[in-house]
């Protein structure tokens, strides 16, 4: 078995008593072509801190025009503090708050991450629209807060289109 990764640095390198195939870059954008069609695959990652008293925080466009989301992370990156002890429970859109994540429970008051899977592909009517579209994350009213959370979703996206 032979592991084959993309680095690069080092450019296309193989090890041996390994398997699988890695991608060492944190912007690649591969492209795969085939006869009148072809894919981009990209990663796209947003920020935005949780206003007081909310129960939603968009991050506006963050899918790109015509892509789909295959998986991602929610990361609460600066825990919330002074205010309610709530969970962040879905990762969706406006049209369908859960579509990217289902139901999950990751507590916005702690530095922590989950890995989220759409609930199906496509997960969303808004998916593969002509239009960016925005991720909304949903969670408990954090109340009046000391220290703002800040939240990063990180999305793995294909975009697709013909020649």
């Amino acid at each position: 078995m032979v592991r084959t990764v993309i680095n690069d640095n080092k450019g296309l390198v193989q090890y041996g008593g390994q398997s699988g195939l890695a991608i060492e870059r944190a912007a690649i954008n591969p492209v795969v072509q085939s006869g009148q069609m072809s894919a981009a695959l990209q990663i796209v990652n947003g920020t935005a801190t949780v206003s007081d008293d909310a129960q939603t925080t968009d991050f506006s466009d963050l899918v790109p025009a015509g892509s789909f989301v295959l998986c991602g992370e929610i990361a609460v990156e600066t825990a919330s503090a002074g205010g309610g002890t709530v969970n962040i429970t879905d990762v969706g859109t406006a049209n369908s708050n859960d579509c990217y994540s289902g139901t999950i429970a990751l507590s916005i008051n702690a530095v922590a991450a989950q890995v989220i899977s759409p609930i199906a592909i496509p997960p969303d009517g808004d998916d593969g629209s002509d239009s960016a579209i925005t991720v909304r994350v949903t969670h408990g009213d954090v109340g009046t807060q000391t220290t703002d959370a800040i939240l990063r979703v990180s999305l793995v996206c294909v975009t697709a289109a013909t020649s």
